[in-house]
């Protein structure tokens, strides 16, 4: 059976959690609102068997329809784009 432990304490500005996984494993993460529209992460974990991991992200918003994100994690860099599809006619001037 897999015990798992968290603790988080977060604000309107950031977010900060910790972990353990049945002892073994141990985890941190922290986000971060840098502006209206930019916020950044960062997440390191470890284990017993001195194998660690670390991994850091943005997202920005450059509309509230429109989101970019990268991160790097595990020597693998990697990117997003959001875009929300409303419904409707397009160019008939209704929202």
């Amino acid at each position: 059976m897999t015990k798992r432990y968290t603790n988080s304490l977060s604000s309107s500005l950031c977010a900060c959690a910790g972990g353990r996984n049945d002892g073994n494993e141990f985890s941190g993460s922290v986000f971060q609102k840098v502006s209206e529209k930019v916020e950044v992460g960062a997440q390191l974990s470890w284990s017993g068997a001195n194998s660690m991991r670390f991994g850091i992200a943005a997202k920005y918003c450059a509309h509230p329809d429109t989101t970019f994100r990268v991160g790097e994690s595990r020597e693998l860099v990697w990117t997003g784009l959001a875009v929300a599809v409303h419904s409707g006619n397009i160019g008939d001037g209704s929202e």
